[in-house]
């Protein structure tokens, strides 16, 4: 197994989620599977579609982070809902 890892400085934590979450997205569209495996030379030549600031200069990763941030919040929440339904 082979790693990527980011060429920018702003690979915190939750912006890294992102960019996985899109990238494997855009992976499984194009039917990638045991037989017909996904490879480095693939995903160097994929376009993902990531935000970008109002400028459209840069990407955001300001939006990326905030964005994990409350997916990791609501998630959160719904695991506690689950277990004060599960311990009545």
């Amino acid at each position: 197994m082979q790693g990527m890892y980011p060429k920018f400085s702003h690979a915190t934590e939750n912006t890294m989620l992102f960019i996985a979450t899109v990238f494997r997205k855009e992976a499984l569209t194009m039917g990638f599977s045991y037989g017909n495996k996904f490879r480095r030379t693939i995903a160097k030549k994929m376009v993902l579609k990531l935000p970008t600031t109002n400028d459209g200069k840069e990407l955001d990763y300001n939006f990326m982070d905030k964005f994990i941030e409350e997916i990791k919040h609501i998630s959160t929440n719904r695991l506690r809902l689950f277990k004060n339904i599960e311990n009545h």
